[in-house]
């Protein structure tokens, strides 16, 4: 689905994780990552008209901004809104991943 050229934007605020995640991608094949240390530097890479990202790989619980928060900013982004995005999280438990979420309604219909 995607080229092993694409720009992938990984958002995390944890370095260890941004890291794992960059290798995981490397080891893949994929040759292009830049990151984000929260919602509000993903948001910035993302308006930059300089950097062309093809797929957004976001952490769901951050300090700043959360990675629902940016998701949502994305989607309300006429020029963002079909960006490719992947939100990750380690909460184990759906309902409570379900819960958590303002996109609740539409996921379970």
């Amino acid at each position: 689905m995607f080229s092993l050229t694409t720009r992938i934007l990984v958002v995390d605020d944890s370095n260890i994780y941004r890291e794992a995640m960059k290798q995981l991608l490397t080891e893949l094949g994929y040759t292009q990552t830049v990151e984000a240390d929260d919602g509000t530097t993903a948001l910035e890479v993302l308006t930059d008209a300089r950097q062309t990202i093809g797929l957004v790989i976001s952490d769901w619980h951050m300090k700043q901004m959360s990675g629902m928060d940016l998701l949502l900013k994305v989607r309300e982004d006429e020029n963002l809104k079909k960006m490719p995005f992947l939100l990750v999280t380690t909460e184990d438990q759906m309902n409570e991943v379900l819960r958590r979420s303002p996109l609740a309604s539409a996921i379970t219909s």
